[in-house]
C-alpha cells in the first residue's frame, strides 16, 4: 500500500469542508434537497477515490465516508414530515466525528503492521468465524418472529406510520439487529482464505469424481 501524499488529504478533507458548509448554508436556506444532494455527491466522490486509490472496493475509511457522509445527505432531504431543523451543534458534532475518524485514520496508517494486523488463514478461524454468522443469524430471526409474534405487526405490511418505533420489545430487540454484525465477519471470514479452500477442495473433489473409474 502507497504511502499517501500530502495533497491528496488536503484534496479530500478540502472538499469535504466545502461540501459541507455549502450544505449547511443550504439548509439555513430551506433548500433541503439541494443541502441533502451536495453530501450525498460528496460521499460518493469520496468513496469512489478512496476506494480506488486503496484498490479495495471494502476500504474502512471509504466505506465509512458513503455512510457518514452519505447518511447525513439522506437526512438533510427532510424525506420524513416530522424531521425537524438541526441546530449548529448538531451540524458541528457531525463534521468533527468526520474529521476525528480521517485524523486517527492516517495517523494509525504510519504505525500498523501490516503482516501483524493481517487475518490469519486457517481452517480453524474460519470454522469459528462461520458458527459466529450461523448463530448471529439464528438468533435474529428467531427474536424478530418473537417480536413480530408479542407486537402483532411487521413493520414492512404494516399500515402504521413510523410502524419500526414501535417494533421493539425491551431486551430482545438488541439480538433481533445483530444481523448487522454478519457483514462484516463474512469479511473476515473470506479474508481467513475461506473461498480459497472451499474452492480447493471442490476442485480436488471433482477431479477424484473424474478419475473413479466407471
Amino acid at each position: 500500500m502507497r504511502r499517501r501524499r500530502r495533497d491528496d488529504i488536503i484534496m479530500e478533507y478540502g472538499t469535504y469542508m466545502l461540501m459541507f458548509l455549502a450544505s449547511y448554508i443550504a439548509s439555513l436556506a430551506r433548500l433541503y434537497y439541494v443541502s441533502g444532494i451536495l453530501l450525498i455527491l460528496e460521499a460518493v466522490y469520496l468513496y469512489v477515490h478512496l476506494a480506488r486509490e486503496a484498490e479495495n472496493l471494502t476500504e474502512l475509511r471509504a466505506l465509512f465516508t458513503l455512510s457518514w457522509v452519505g447518511g447525513q445527505g439522506l437526512a438533510c432531504l427532510r424525506l420524513s414530515r416530522v424531521q425537524g431543523d438541526w441546530s449548529y451543534v448538531t451540524w458541528l458534532c457531525f463534521f468533527l466525528v468526520y474529521i476525528g475518524f480521517g485524523i486517527g485514520y492516517e495517523w494509525g496508517r504510519q504505525y500498523r503492521d501490516e503482516e501483524k494486523r493481517a487475518v490469519s488463514r486457517n481452517a480453524v478461524q474460519a470454522g469459528r468465524l462461520y458458527l459466529c454468522i450461523e448463530g448471529l443469524f439464528a438468533a435474529s430471526v428467531l427474536c424478530f418472529a418473537f417480536e413480530a409474534v408479542k407486537v402483532g405487526f411487521i413493520p414492512l405490511f404494516s399500515d402504521k406510520p413510523h410502524a419500526y418505533s414501535y417494533f421493539h420489545v425491551s431486551g430482545v430487540h438488541y439480538f433481533t439487529v445483530s444481523c448487522i454484525l454478519i457483514p462484516a465477519i463474512t469479511v473476515l471470514y473470506l479474508k481467513s482464505g475461506a473461498g480459497r479452500g472451499i474452492g480447493k477442495k471442490a476442485r480436488q473433489k471433482d477431479a477424484g469424481r473424474g478419475s473413479t473409474p466407471l
